[in-house]
């Protein structure tokens, strides 16, 4: 028989791996990291044991000691003499209580009880499951059909973008635990972040800051429209009007700096605890040099990433290439993120800590020894709550601590995944990668501007003596 044409010769077949196969390892990670997150070794109880929690003492124990010390080998006296002498005890015992300060620990069981727990418990999750599902397709991107699996890591990061926020949200909305004046700056801060976010987009010049939103909306019409045109329909809109997607980019803007105030004035806070606490506090609060210096670099660094995105301050005068700025953007923000959540620990042990300024100030400082009685039995009362209500919401300070660094790490990894390594693998799908490029490259870098906004405000009104340790 003569051989065949070789335009006739069939086709080498080759196999691909299904989808199941494909997110195997992805799916196999995300347990693996639930395993050590939320069973035995329970990494969010991890982070805050062994905390010093500060409190007033309980004022029958005391009352029980010094009575037995009082009576111990001596005849009981009187009846009257037994009331004159609870009205004598009872006035220098209410003194005595708040001149002590009893020290506790915190536990996994008593955090578990805790107020915002369970958020706290699921941000710590979403964190470590994005990271992990970051570096695995990082090490499996060399093949290219395992990049399809990514859809695991899209999935968590989206939903950890919004189990943040979300988190924010209800920390912040409850009346009890949070600030009426705190409340009140965070709408505030969200409505003028709506209306500056879309002035920047529509009239800073692309040749300063350019986050291809023309672009990303051109792709978006083309893709709307081969879409519907597989179903044989046309589209109603036409082209997809730029204003749209910039109006969609404000909005988000408003939500991500509304909710990143409260976390941003919590975590100067602390961090002047930690790194500046008074004179007489040094040997008792100060932390080791390395946390300070880490402490540091997590206020500055939000401020250092904002550079990246500016062209004539970076691009331009050093002629970094767009991808190796683009990289730098994304590592900037991945390590950010991971130093935060590094400094959950000394954050919360910092706000711990206000409550012993407090209290120290309130017995030993001036303003203590020239108050009436009427205003120390007040600064008492407001004493003991401060410290109580620091140990209720241990989880709260946590949450306002781990929520913005998901925020930073779930914008960073939907950058590099959709926007950096998977533009060329689905060039047809319904929301392209530019979109995702040009959503969540905005996003990070407003919440960086919001956020070190903020910080600076917030440290030059505690520079000024503004605002106080605790």
């Amino acid at each position: 028989f003569p051989a065949q044409p070789a335009a006739l010769a069939q086709p080498e077949m080759t196999s691909s791996p299904s989808g199941f196969v494909v997110c195997m390892p992805y799916v196999a990670i995300t347990l693996l990291t639930v395993a050590l997150t939320n069973f035995k070794w329970s990494l969010s109880c991890i982070f805050l044991n062994n905390l010093t929690v500060y409190k007033i003492p309980d004022k029958d124990m005391l009352k029980d000691q010094q009575e037995k010390a009082n009576n111990k080998g001596v005849k009981p006296p009187s009846a009257a003499r037994q009331r004159k002498n609870a009205a004598k005890m009872n006035s220098k015992l209410k003194e005595k209580i708040y001149n002590q300060l009893a020290i506790a620990a915190t536990s996994k069981e008593g955090l578990m009880q805790r107020l915002f727990f369970a958020e706290y418990d699921k941000l710590v999750f979403f964190f470590v499951a994005v990271l992990v599902n970051l570096c695995a397709f990082q090490m499996l991107s060399y093949h290219r059909e395992h990049q399809g699996g990514g859809a695991v890591l899209t999935c968590l990061a989206l939903v950890a973008l919004g189990t943040g926020i979300v988190s924010l949200l209800t920390t912040q909305l409850q009346t009890l635990v949070s600030p009426r004046a705190e409340r009140i700056t965070s709408v505030l801060v969200g409505a003028a972040s709506v209306l500056v976010a879309i002035l920047l987009l529509v009239l800073v010049p692309r040749e300063v800051l350019d986050f291809e939103v023309d672009t990303a909306a051109a792709a978006l019409t083309t893709s709307l429209q081969t879409t519907l045109m597989k179903f044989d329909m046309s589209n109603p809109i036409g082209e997809v009007p730029v204003f749209y997607l910039q109006t969609f980019l404000a909005i988000m803007a408003g939500l991500i700096g509304g909710v990143t105030v409260a976390p941003a004035v919590r975590s100067v806070r602390c961090y002047m605890v930690a790194t500046s606490p008074p004179e007489w506090a040094e040997a008792h609060l100060g932390e080791p040099m390395w946390i300070k210096l880490l402490m540091h670099l997590n206020i500055v660094l939000p401020m250092a990433i904002i550079v990246l995105w500016v062209k004539p301050l970076l691009e331009q005068p050093l002629e970094i290439s767009p991808n190796l700025t683009l990289y730098l953007q994304i590592g900037a923000s991945i390590f950010a993120s991971v130093l935060q959540l590094s400094l959950i620990r000394p954050q919360v042990q910092s706000y711990l800590d206000s409550g012993l300024v407090a209290w120290y100030e309130r017995c030993y400082g001036v303003q203590g020894a020239q108050m009436s009685t009427a205003e120390r039995d007040f600064q008492n009362t407001g004493v003991r709550l401060m410290l109580e209500l620091n140990s209720t919401l241990i989880c709260k300070i946590a949450v306002q601590t781990v929520a913005p660094a998901i925020m930073l790490l779930s914008c960073a990894a939907l950058l590099w995944h959709k926007g950096v390594e998977t533009k060329d693998v689905h060039p047809t799908s319904l929301v392209p990668p530019v979109v995702f490029k040009a959503v969540f490259s905005f996003l990070l870098w407003w919440y960086c501007v919001v956020w070190s906004t903020v910080a600076g405000t917030t440290l030059a009104l505690f520079r000024i003596g503004y605002i106080l340790h605790y």
